[in-house]
């Protein structure tokens, strides 16, 4: 039986360090940051620039935004990828890959239930 991802919909590189900078500032402030702060933290230069950002967030079911109550509600934490210079780009480009991938998840499956 084939695996069916039932989690958030992957991100972009510059999502996921939106999510990593919200995420950080929420566990250090114990308040959601400005999008002032954020602009800072992610290098924009437009507050709407954040607000693209987080409704994309919102879009793909990481996060949801409280409009009237100007609350930010992280649905999922970030994923912890390893420390190396490779982009979480959200999918494979490469079907070996996909493969080996879907594979490893079908091996994790089985030792679950074993």
């Amino acid at each position: 039986m084939a695996q069916v991802w039932t989690g958030p919909i992957p991100l972009t590189t510059k999502q996921l360090e939106a999510l990593q900078v919200l995420h950080e500032l929420v566990d250090q402030q114990g308040m959601q940051p400005t999008y002032s702060q954020l602009a800072n933290e992610l290098e924009l230069t437009a507050k709407s620039s954040v607000c693209r950002v987080l409704h994309q967030l919102c879009e793909k079911g990481w996060i949801t935004l409280e409009p009237h109550a100007n609350r930010i509600r992280i649905l999922h934490p970030p994923p912890i990828l390893p420390d190396c210079e490779m982009a979480f780009v959200g999918c494979f480009e490469d079907a070996r890959l996909l493969a080996e991938f879907l594979a490893s998840l079908d091996e994790h499956a089985m030792e679950a239930t074993a």
